[in-house]
């Protein structure tokens, strides 16, 4: 019995050792943990301070670069504006030079109108001069003809015959300037005047000599009506001479170009 009683007092003893000794190891876990704990609060408030710093330098780093990139972004759109306010002017100056130029070039033009304006002037009046002198000699050919048809076909004193009336003589040139040639006009002047007078066997039959004479006077004539319609027309297309006579002579082919129609009775000048 006191065997058992001892050692039931001695697990006891040991029981309340191992108690107290648990209890003490608990207390210093828990004095450890707490300690542990402490210092990785303490660590990860460094850290976390750590990370603040960083993240503040993070964002005094994005700051600055998104600062960098808006003025960045500032110098390239001023840098466009300045190049197209560069092209603005460029092609303003260009504008003005090619409108300086197309002034000069007006200028230039009125200038040379003028001066053909003057041209045209100085020959419009010399035509005019020239005209009124044709006209002048167109109203002697109108007397001589009148004086000419006035006089009726007859023999002069000595026997010999007269010039013909003015309408043979016309209507001898009409053939002649037809191109019928002189041999053949006194021949059909014959036949015209039994076709269409009563008379017609009385009519005197041209010579060919007067033909070939007439002929020369219708060239002559054709000149003067040609030099004539030069001086009345507006505008001369084309001039030059015709050589394509029997002869070769130089007889002028003019083209004016619109021609008015010849006034006989010059007007007064005031």
């Amino acid at each position: 019995m006191r065997e058992t009683a001892a050692r039931a007092w001695t697990a006891e003893q040991q029981m309340q050792r191992v108690a107290r000794q648990a209890e003490k190891e608990k207390k210093q876990l828990e004095r450890r943990a707490a300690r542990d704990l402490a210092a990785q609060q303490a660590r990860l408030g460094a850290h976390i301070a750590e990370l603040h710093t960083q993240l503040a330098q993070l964002q005094k780093v994005l700051e600055k670069a998104q600062q960098e990139q808006h003025a960045a972004a500032i110098a390239r759109a001023r840098d466009e504006v300045e190049e197209d306010h560069q092209q603005a002017l460029d092609c303003a100056k260009q504008q003005r030079a090619g409108a300086h130029a197309e002034k000069r070039a007006w200028r230039q033009r009125c200038e040379t109108a003028e001066q053909r304006a003057d041209q045209r002037l100085k020959r419009t009046r010399a035509a005019e001069k020239r005209v009124e002198e044709l006209l002048g000699d167109v109203e002697e050919l109108k007397e001589m003809l009148s004086e000419s048809a006035a006089a009726e076909e007859q023999r002069s004193e000595t026997g010999k015959f007269t010039a013909y009336p003015w309408r043979v003589r016309v209507a001898a040139m009409a053939e002649l300037s037809r191109g019928t040639p002189p041999n053949c006009v006194a021949q059909n002047l014959v036949d015209a005047a039994h076709l269409f007078t009563t008379d017609g066997a009385s009519f005197r039959e041209p010579s060919n000599d007067l033909m070939h004479r007439m002929r020369q006077e219708v060239t002559i004539l054709g000149e003067t009506l040609s030099s004539y319609l030069v001086a009345c027309s507006r505008r001369v297309v084309s001039f030059g001479f015709d050589e394509s006579t029997s002869k070769q002579a130089r007889s002028p082919n003019p083209n004016p170009s619109p021609s008015p129609r010849p006034n006989p009775s010059p007007k007064p000048k005031p």
